[in-house]
């Protein structure tokens, strides 16, 4: 249901309700930076940089998480894999090597070694 509205709704409209709902956000700390003595734009600007730089720092540590665990989640799909070649007495060899494949560069792969 959300995803249908969001689809819906022209791409100009989402990041106008995110701009809204970030400066409704961003508002008690200006005013907090302007009783203190900046100037408005001064206070605008470092709520603003301190949000952006909040929002990229909690993505980095996403992203840093998402590259630790991708190691983990191939092993997981090998030995899936192989279980499943395994249940399936050998039968299903080629698609095992296809799991098996890693992307060395454009041009071409090169399969794993057996474990």
């Amino acid at each position: 249901m959300v995803v249908l509205i969001l689809l819906s709704v022209p791409l100009v409209v989402i990041p106008a309700i995110l701009t809204l709902i970030m400066a409704a956000t961003l508002q008690p700390l200006v005013r907090f930076l302007v009783r203190h003595g900046q100037s408005h734009a001064m206070a605008t600007a470092v709520a603003v940089g301190g949000a952006t730089a909040a929002i990229v720092a909690v993505l980095v540590l996403a992203l840093v998480n998402l590259v630790d665990d991708v190691v983990v989640v191939g092993q997981t799909v090998m030995q899936g894999a192989g279980s499943v070649d395994q249940d399936a007495g050998g039968h299903l060899g080629l698609a095992h090597d296809a799991v098996r494949m890693e992307h060395r560069r454009p041009g071409g792969y090169r399969a794993l070694p057996d474990r």
